[in-house]
């Protein structure tokens, strides 16, 4: 698919974000449940675990 080219964008400037704290929406949301036995299939240790 080809659009039209609008151009640069904003100009990232280097340390622009310095100092800001970024806190993802689900935050609050309750942790998972851990499981310490559990590994993933493509996981290249589990070969070692066996």
């Amino acid at each position: 698919m080809l659009v039209p080219f609008e151009g640069r964008g904003v100009k990232r400037v280097p340390g622009m974000n310095k100092g800001k704290v970024i806190i993802h929406p689900n935050f609050g949301d309750p942790m998972p449940e851990f499981d310490p036995d559990y590994m993933h299939p493509d996981d290249p240790m589990r070969e070692l675990v066996k």
